[in-house]
């Protein structure tokens, strides 16, 4: 009996979606559990001569990490947040009592500290806000005594944090020693299951600080890779061990790049079951999927029971445990942006039952070409011969010019060959797929390539390139793909092109990647078309040539190579070698979104809200928005808190804008920046915290922000939030008026003119004047115009100081009026 036909009981709307986020969290907070938190993050000390820059907007991102109910899942009253002169030695210690007393057997603890550390004799230090660097002894907070307190705290799962390095507050003693602290000093004795330690250096190097975004790097990437970054596996958990790999890779690269090379430090036992965080954007796509599969649940023979869709969500939840349900979880991750048929899904969740491996979801939709193999199981009747071509269904483009081979020897290489390509298509890149399967298959390619079989040498050049079950090897990487390429094969030559590109295995030589390329898109492959397009577009080996570029760019698209769609939707957007037509890119753009193109939904959606190629549609721009948002596009994390704030498209929610606005400026969106600090001034959907606002302003304004530059100069100006600082004010000001912010030109004439926070000066007046009153400025044409009447900052010239009052009188301006009225008296 099929499944379907079944009767079931089916459960009420929504409550299969409530069962997986129930799930998901379950893996960070198991029942029967609490999360309690301790935030120190000391930026200004009594000794003012150890005063940082970042501490404490490092200890505030934790902290809103940790109580972010979509992220950290820390209930508020649980997490106690000091800093700067709250964090005394003795706070600090009442702070790890209660968590002594509050925290019990099953339950979490994260303890954060930013701040100084420092050695004295044979023990080192986190200095507080009240610390004698000469007497740390008497005054600091030895790691030993930290070490027997956090023993005494009973928790299934500790993680300390600690963001300092242990050197730098030594220069400031009277005696400075030269001891240099071990890492396995630094809290040596808190380790074991369950209980990590990370901390920001090794004994003898600086915590890097980004001056760019305001924070120390080490909390920098850690909040980054618990908001998501480090779900490695994209199941909406980020566990321990993603953290690590993530955040010692980034710090170690951000670092080398400031020229301050930094390793943070681990102590511990790191399991993929230590649950830290959620992802919120893949839990918002895991509830979307269960929303789609509850929709495709029934009792009819087109609906799937109530069984089939347990086993989908069970998979959804926690992961692929085999290459059949990794198939089915592929097709899953594609019901949320497309119609996947519910045959499909039906046959996929059989076959991971049954523990067969499952088809890829392109061939599970069509009969897929029979042959024998014991990686595919088929039919046996439906076996080619052998000697006899293997060949793509019809539908596959971009995947036929390259699969057909004379007399194939190695039918299954040539079937992992077809289902690359096919994840190249959908995916751009062919490594995530040949990554999952390359341990139990890669014996195979080898074998082939030194027969001379070209599928056999590309895949092998492959997994040589990019260090896929064997080391690196560039340079022999190369060899394999240029017997391939030399053999016709239009995959290979593509790839040699890229490395020719970037100077993998061989020097680089950008008109021999374009040699390679025009041969490999001369016989169909997109992903070479596309790179033609790329190359013509900027000028890069070729002439630069838009229209070539849009007719590459075309010839890819319509073969389904999605970032050829895109590229080719922004041509008829921009008219770049094509006549600009808006319904033609938001054809393109159409395109590309449906198969999970982030940038092409975003700009669809930007289409929808303004009306350009298509009627206007606030819900529609929405619905492309949203998708975008969650695939973690900063652009649409933007748009989609402008809908919430403005109610376009969606009812209005303020809380939701925040949430949005925080998610895009956490990745460096600068105006997600200025309007996260207007919420917080305003108290828009967040509590009022002007504190907080300021951190968000001044980011955005070094950003390039211009409306954030003149807000921040006025709050200099007048003393809000800041003390006032005239000479700072002006700095802004310029900065914003430089990029033609017709407000900051007005007022920086004023300062000029007036010498406010620079230098009197009145020809520079005038010239601010001058440039905001070409704007529009009324108030700008009016002062001109008095300028020019009085002789100041500029040669006398009524005809001149007439022209701007006309213009001014014309826009309203009072004064302006007053001054043409009685203008005899000039």
């Amino acid at each position: 009996m099929n499944p379907a036909s079944q009767p079931t009981t089916s459960k009420p709307a929504n409550s299969l979606t409530r069962d997986v986020l129930v799930e998901l969290r379950r893996r960070v907070v198991p029942a029967n559990s609490q999360r309690h938190g301790l935030v120190i993050g000391i930026e200004r000390y009594r000794d003012r001569r150890l005063n940082l820059r970042c501490a404490r907007a490092d200890a505030r991102r934790v902290y809103e990490l940790m109580i972010d109910p979509e992220c950290g899942l820390f209930p508020k009253e649980n997490v106690e947040l000091l800093l700067d002169e709250q964090a005394t030695r003795q706070a600090i210690w009442k702070a790890l009592a209660r968590l002594r007393r509050q925290a019990g057997p099953e339950d979490t603890v994260w303890i954060f500290y930013a701040g100084h550390g420092a050695p004295e004799g044979d023990k080192v230090y986190w200095v507080s806000h009240d610390a004698d660097v000469d007497d740390l002894y008497g005054t600091g907070l030895a790691n030993c005594e930290l070490d027997r307190a956090l023993k005494d705290i009973r928790a299934r799962q500790l993680l300390v944090l600690v963001d300092c390095c242990y050197a730098a507050a030594t220069v400031h003693q009277l005696h400075p020693t030269r001891f240099v602290v071990r890492p396995d000093q630094i809290l040596a004795s808190c380790r074991g299951r369950g209980r990590v330690v990370l901390a920001a250096t090794d004994g003898h190097e600086r915590s890097v600080e980004l001056s760019e975004v305001g924070h120390g790097a080490f909390t920098w990437f850690l909040t980054r890779g618990l908001r998501g970054e480090a779900d490695r596996d994209g199941n909406g958990v980020v566990t321990a061990d993603e953290l690590w790999d993530y955040l010692r890779g980034r710090v170690e690269e951000a670092s080398q790049r400031a020229g301050n090379p930094q390793s943070p430090v681990l102590l511990g036992q790191l399991t993929h079951e230590f649950g830290l965080s959620l992802n919120p954007m893949a839990t918002q796509r895991k509830r979307r999927i269960a929303e789609a599969l509850q929709t495709r649940m029934g009792l009819g023979s087109d609906q799937l029971s109530t069984d089939e869709v347990r086993f989908c969500l069970e998979v959804l939840v926690h992961g692929a445990r085999s290459e059949a349900e990794n198939g089915l979880l592929g097709a899953l991750n594609l019901l949320a942006d497309a119609q996947v048929p519910v045959p499909t899904l039906r046959t996929l969740v059989q076959i991971a039952r049954q523990g067969r491996t499952a088809p890829s979801l392109v061939t599970a939709k069509e009969d897929p070409p029979p042959t024998e193999s014991k990686d595919r199981p088929q039919e046996s009747s439906g076996a080619p011969a052998a000697g006899k071509p293997v060949t793509p269904p019809p539908n596959q483009a971009g995947v036929a010019a390259a699969i057909s081979i004379d007399s194939d020897r190695f039918p299954d290489v040539t079937l992992d060959a077809m289902d690359a390509l096919r994840a190249r298509l959908q995916d751009g890149v062919v490594t995530h797929f040949l990554g999952r399967i390359v341990a139990e298959r890669i014996a195979d390619w080898e074998r082939a390539a030194h027969l001379r079989h070209p599928h056999g040498q590309w895949l092998l050049g492959i997994c040589l390139l990019q260090g896929l079950g064997r080391d690196p090897r560039p340079r022999q990487a190369v060899l394999w793909l240029q017997k391939a390429a030399q053999a016709n094969h239009a995959p290979a030559q593509y790839e040699l092109g890229r490395c020719y590109e970037q100077g993998e295995g061989v020097p680089q030589d950008h008109q021999e990647a374009i040699r390679w390329y025009t041969r490999a898109a001369e016989q169909g492959d997109p992903a070479a078309q596309y790179a033609l397009g790329v190359a013509h577009r900027a000028g890069i080996g070729v002439a630069q040539d838009h229209a070539k570029s849009a007719e590459w760019f075309r010839r890819a698209a319509e073969q389904g190579h999605k970032d050829a769609q895109f590229a080719l939707a922004v041509c008829y957007d921009e008219g770049q070698g094509v006549p600009r037509d808006p319904a033609q890119a938001v054809h393109w753009y159409r395109r590309a979104a449906e198969q999970g193109h982030a940038r092409a939904q975003n700009n669809l959606g930007a289409c929808h809200a303004q009306g350009q190629g298509v009627p206007a549609d606030p819900v529609e721009a929405f619905r492309w928005y949203r998708r975008a948002a969650e695939q973690g596009d900063t652009a649409a994390q933007f748009n989609l808190g402008l809908c919430y704030r403005n109610g376009d498209g969606v009812e209005r929610d303020r809380a939701q804008a925040v949430k949005w606005f925080r998610y895009a400026a956490e990745q460096g969106d600068k105006d997600a920046e200025y309007h996260l600090a207007l919420a917080y001034f305003n108290g828009e959907g967040v509590r009022t915290i002007p504190s907080l606002g300021m951190e968000w302003l001044q980011r955005a304004a070094r950003h390039g922000h211009t409306g954030a530059q003149f807000e921040l100069a006025r709050r200099y100006q007048h003393g809000r939030g800041v003390e006032p600082d005239p000479a700072e004010a002006a700095r802004w000001f310029r900065r914003a008026a430089e990029q033609g912010h017709a407000d900051a030109q007005f007022t920086l004439g004023l300062c000029y003119r007036h010498g406010k926070g620079i230098p009197k000066d009145l020809a520079e007046a005038v010239r601010w004047f001058q440039q905001a009153a070409e704007q529009g400025h009324v108030e700008a044409q009016y002062h001109l115009a008095v300028c020019h009447h009085r002789g100041e900052g500029v040669k006398r010239s009524r005809s001149q100081a007439a022209q701007w009052y006309r213009r001014a009188a014309k826009a309203g301006h009072l004064q302006a009026r007053k001054a043409l009225r009685f203008r005899w008296w000039w």
